[in-house]
């Protein structure tokens, strides 16, 4: 909220409407401090609005709204192409993919030219079901091409790429992926391109 609000109000309202619900930025003792010496100044009326209470932000629907679209594309493709129930992602499962997709992946660096591969992918899949390891993110973060740095990690793990059975300390610091990477091994190159 503006320190200038008196300034931000049409002369002809007295009063301006403050609604808040209970969002921890609007309990804070600063937020509140603030809100009730301009309520007691005359500059605003607050309005608190019950927890839990039904938020009508409309963006937020839409983006749901679109989500939901989206699966029901999804899902009609699974079905022409005769995938059985059990190959076709969930709702929560396709939205949490677009989630994690939307927070870590940025532009690609490099334009990918002709026909995709069947390189590695099906290699990688293999390699989520065996064991209980740190998750492979999904292509569209893991070929992105953006912010992927190498770390040295205090405990050692399995490499990530298939068909390697180092134990490196390195790892990618974006996909929390433990990676080879020596002077004769290039796993990290490789889980980022392939």
């Amino acid at each position: 909220m503006s320190p200038n609000l008196r300034s931000l109000v049409p002369t002809t309202v007295s009063l301006c409407d403050a609604e808040k619900d209970n969002d921890p930025k609007h309990t804070s003792r600063l937020c509140k401090g603030y809100l009730t010496k301009k309520e007691s100044d005359g500059v605003l009326r607050q309005m608190t609005w019950p927890p839990q209470s039904l938020d009508l932000n409309p963006i937020e629907m839409v983006w749901d709204m679109i989500v939901v679209t989206c699966w029901l594309l999804y899902k009609w493709h699974c079905k022409c192409n005769n995938l059985s129930d059990a190959e076709v992602m969930r709702m929560y499962a396709f939205k949490s993919y677009i989630a994690q997709g939307l927070c870590k992946s940025g532009k690609s660096l490099e334009k990918n030219r002709g026909w995709p591969s069947s390189g590695i992918s099906s290699d990688y899949e293999t390699k989520k079901r065996q064991g209980p390891t740190a998750p492979i993110p999904i292509p569209d973060v893991r070929l992105d091409a953006t912010a992927h740095w190498i770390i040295m990690s205090e405990k050692k793990g399995r490499c990530r790429v298939p068909g390697c059975k180092g134990t490196p300390n390195a790892k990618c610091r974006k996909c929390n992926a433990h990676l080879c990477f020596t002077s004769t091994t290039n796993c990290f190159l490789k889980f980022h391109t392939e």
